[in-house]
């Protein structure tokens, strides 16, 4: 049985290699997605087609990803509390507080995350949101593993927005043409982890 050359162990240990490192950079790069979409973390009006926590439900939250609440300055805010006062729409004492009008919100572990409007009312009228941010591997989706919560009386629009990165297409030459396909073995390697971190995005996107 013939065995790898010495180049060839050194060019499958460098692929390897490229190979992990791309998958590094997408999985600590996470995503941001913005509550509310376009109309942002605002106070239900009873007309939009989803709750907070079925946008939620629809998409998968990992350590790293990011909630972006968009929302007037000073005139309301954003509390993470626990579920205790998530069920009960209690403000008092929040384990957070933020009322800057783009607060960015980084998930550190796994597991669910509580928030609310703290403008008073506007956590029983369904402004309230309830995360679960998924362990390695894990299949928990949005608020459908997080203990049981009372119902809300009315829903926000939502329409996710998650950035991932971008692919750009295949390399061009200065005349337009693609450029030309990597003789090496090492560079092969590398432009093959590129495709397979694009891939990666693209079946995300996909699924999401």
């Amino acid at each position: 049985m013939a065995c790898f050359s010495g180049k060839q162990r050194s060019e499958a240990a460098l692929c390897m290699w490229a190979v992990g490192f791309m998958l590094s950079i997408y999985i600590v790069a996470g995503r941001e997605f913005t509550v509310g979409g376009k109309n942002g973390w605002a106070t239900p009006t009873g007309a939009e087609p989803e709750s907070y926590n079925q946008w939620a439900d629809r998409l998968r939250f990992h350590v790293g990803d990011t909630l972006v609440f968009k929302y007037p300055a000073k005139q309301d805010s954003v509390l993470v509390v626990t579920p205790e006062a998530f069920q009960k729409c209690n403000t008092s004492s929040p384990a957070a507080s933020y009322d800057d009008g783009n607060t960015v919100f980084k998930f550190p572990k796994s597991g669910p995350f509580y928030f609310v409007s703290g403008s008073e009312g506007h956590c029983e009228k369904g402004q309230k949101l309830v995360v679960v941010v998924m362990t390695s591997g894990g299949r928990s989706r949005g608020a459908a593993s997080a203990p049981a919560v009372a119902p809300v009386v009315a829903s926000p629009a939502l329409s996710p927005a998650v950035t991932v990165p971008a692919d750009d297409g295949p390399a061009m030459s200065p005349f337009g043409s693609p450029a030309v396909a990597p003789t090496s073995g090492a560079a092969r390697c590398i432009v093959a982890a590129a495709t397979l971190l694009f891939s990666l995005v693209a079946v995300v996107a996909v699924v999401l």
